[in-house]
């Protein structure tokens, strides 16, 4: 991988150009971690990373996460291309008026999309898809995007997740079973009723 590594209070800031890895034995810490910057990068995760700050991925270049966990501080752009594959993005600021923007459907998805600061606010700017699992750990408010957000796995939300318009789609595959778990307030929640599916509420 090339690249250019600063130091911002004592944590390193990663900017990538080029194809390779960012791996090693257990986490991985940078302050700010940005894929590409108006060049064109492809990197894949061998091991968790941890950026406490922002992640930035450029226009042209892409992030694959393998299996791995990609923990993120504060705010999630991206202007290129997400392969999850079936790896987690943990959102884990204690601050307010992060959001998450940029490509987020489609091939762009997330698996695991997980929020979990007692103290964090975030807003979902655009249309978003989670092939799996979205989940409020923990979170002051969660503002789901005026447009759609799908989710093909279960639902864990809570007191902190809010729409102000919008849709959240249920749309997992046929046969399958999503669990709706917390006390979320939708503004409009659907779901795929082409075939046969299992949608338990809990009491």
């Amino acid at each position: 991988v090339v690249g250019t590594l600063t130091n911002t209070s004592g944590t390193p800031t990663l900017t990538l150009r080029g194809s390779g890895n960012i791996g090693g034995s257990g986490s991985i810490t940078f302050y700010n971690l940005t894929i590409g910057d108006g060049t064109t990068a492809t990197t894949t995760l061998t091991s968790n990373v941890i950026t406490t700050n922002n992640l930035n991925i450029g226009t042209s270049s892409s992030l694959a996460l393998g299996s791995n966990t990609l923990t993120i501080g504060n705010n999630y752009n991206n202007s290129g291309a997400l392969t999850a594959n079936t790896g987690a993005v943990v959102m884990n600021s204690g601050g307010a008026g992060n959001t998450l923007v940029g490509n987020m459907t489609g091939a762009n998805a997330f698996y695991d999309l997980t929020f979990d600061n007692a103290t964090g606010s975030w807003t979902i700017s655009i249309d978003a898809k989670v092939s799996h699992n979205f989940t409020v750990t923990a979170a002051t408010a969660i503002t789901a995007p005026n447009g759609t957000l799908e989710v093909d796995g279960d639902f864990a939300g809570g007191a902190a997740f809010s729409q102000t318009n919008g849709t959240v789609s249920l749309n997992g595959g046929a046969g399958s079973t999503q669990h709706i778990t917390g006390s979320s307030t939708f503004y409009v929640l659907t779901a795929n009723a082409a075939f046969t599916r299992t949608l338990p509420f809990a009491a």
